[in-house]
């Protein structure tokens, strides 16, 4: 698999881990909001990781959404300026 391929991959799991979240917690009843949670937070990593494979860096198999995000503003220096911006 070559890296546009894998950077792909990553994206379209963090899509389907959203839709699926949105499903269980808009369409079910009672709503099933543990696991609508999970995949959020799936959702975010797995975006997160395909962001970090874009910029060339190898994504950590890590779980810690905070050292993720930390590891994108490292690596990224709009994305930082960004980040400082929106936190005025």
């Amino acid at each position: 698999m070559n890296v546009n391929e894998l950077i792909t991959e990553w994206f379209v799991h963090a899509n389907n881990n959203l839709l699926s979240a949105q499903h269980l917690f808009n369409d079910m009843h009672p709503r099933q909001i543990d696991i609508a949670c999970y995949l959020s937070q799936q959702c975010a990593e797995t975006a997160l990781k395909g962001y970090l494979q874009f910029t060339g860096i190898e994504p950590p198999k890590i779980h810690n959404l905070l050292i993720l995000c930390q590891s994108c503003l490292e690596n990224d220096k709009i994305l930082a300026q960004l980040w400082i911006l929106a936190q005025i």
